[in-house]
């Protein structure tokens, strides 16, 4: 699994890589990024999702018609 480095500043691979939620509930992979040994994280994938480009695409649900104004 590959990340973003903040120290290294470049996409390096990630060590020892875990699954975890974050508090607002979003998927994330944590570990440890092999150059420097910094704590790395990717928000928004677990290991073996598909892109997002691959995924259907949610329905959007009706929206909400309010009734006009009077007076």
């Amino acid at each position: 699994m590959q990340g973003y480095c903040v120290r290294c500043k470049a996409k390096q691979e990630m060590l020892s890589a875990t699954r975890t939620l974050m508090r607002n509930g979003r998927r994330a992979m944590m570990g440890q990024c092999a150059c420097c040994g910094t704590k790395m994280s990717v928000a928004g994938v677990w290991d073996g999702d598909a892109p997002a480009s691959q995924t259907a695409e949610r329905p959007r649900p009706a929206r909400l018609t309010l009734p006009a104004k009077t007076g």
